[in-house]
């Protein structure tokens, strides 16, 4: 079995950004196309550039900033779990960053894919691990963790990179598009996080990076349309945690509706991993909650699709 991952990113901008208009809705979904290298280009039409993404590189895209190239990818699942880190982080309470993990999965979740139906896959809160990194092991446990940073990020390819990621998800997944592991990694070694409805008492809204981050987790690559949340700029001290049109077609296209499936089991490939060390790092490549249910799983039940990677890069102004 071939196995592949990959990282995708968002970047921080100023409040007001300009928008982009076009005819068609632009939703990119990710795909299985990655790149060996990349370098950082300047910006086109208001879209972020790289050497990977050009006409002449490894992963071309459009002119709406979609990938060209490859398998769109996806989880294969009815269901799947995830799992937060035992360790937390010290700016929030356990109360406070769980609700907002799952106020970010039911925002997919409830998507309105039409008639009052929603995606088609559900995704269960399961039970704490002490895993803090992003990896996947074929034939053995796994999981797909959900976890801060308080004591370090090691991702940073660069001193500006320490600052300018708020945020990555990395997924895992195999030559056919289907996903088998996706991580989130939030960058709260470097970045103060809350969780106030007043944009005016917010730095960097929790909910909103990690609504952007649960729609790579389920598949969704950046949109160039500024409202959306899949946008691939983040504004500090603003809350952009609603679904938008684009949102939400891109959602239900990937996942339409369905009746749902007899049976359930969130499991992780390979069972449920809970020997990972404590430390919450983001390895390169790419309080615990309330009552447990059967095996696990805690008894929040989502309905939800989607796979990737959240990157912010910090700037001054618009770029």
């Amino acid at each position: 079995m071939l196995l592949r991952s990959f990282f995708s990113g968002l970047a921080i901008g100023a409040v007001g950004t300009l928008a982009i208009e076009h005819d068609a809705l632009a939703f990119c979904r990710s795909t299985t196309c990655t790149c060996t290298k990349d370098e950082a280009l300047p910006q086109r039409n208001g879209l972020p550039q790289s050497t990977c993404g050009q006409a002449t590189g490894e992963c071309p895209r459009d002119e709406h900033g979609c990938k060209t190239s490859g398998i769109p990818v996806a989880w294969g699942a009815s269901c799947i779990g995830f799992s937060p880190n035992l360790a937390g982080t010290s700016q929030l309470t356990a109360d406070e960053y769980y609700a907002s993990f799952d106020a970010a999965f039911q925002a997919w979740a409830l998507a309105d894919c039409g008639d009052g139906k929603h995606p088609s896959i559900q995704v269960l809160t399961l039970r704490p691990t002490s895993c803090a990194e992003s990896d996947y092991n074929p034939g053995a446990p796994n999981v797909n963790s959900v976890y801060f940073t308080d004591n370090g990020w090691i991702e940073a390819k660069s001193p500006h990179e320490l600052d300018s990621v708020i945020a990555k998800t990395k997924t895992h997944f195999v030559k056919t598009g289907e996903v088998v592991d996706a991580d989130i990694a939030i960058n709260s070694a470097r970045h103060d996080f809350s969780v106030s409805d007043d944009p005016a008492a917010v730095n960097y809204d929790l909910i909103s990076v990690m609504v952007h981050e649960v729609g790579h987790f389920l598949g969704l690559d950046h949109s160039d349309v500024p409202q959306s949340v899949m946008y691939w700029q983040y504004s500090p001290r603003t809350l952009n945690r609603v679904l938008r049109e684009d949102d939400v077609n891109a959602i239900c296209a990937i996942y339409p509706p369905a009746a749902a499936a007899a049976t359930c089991d969130p499991t992780p490939k390979g069972g449920l991993e809970e020997s990972c060390g404590p430390q919450p790092e983001l390895k390169p490549g790419c309080d615990v909650a309330p009552g447990e249910g059967p095996n696990g799983i805690l008894p929040v039940a989502l309905t939800i699709m989607g796979v990737t990677a959240l990157r912010m890069k910090m700037k001054r102004g618009r770029r």
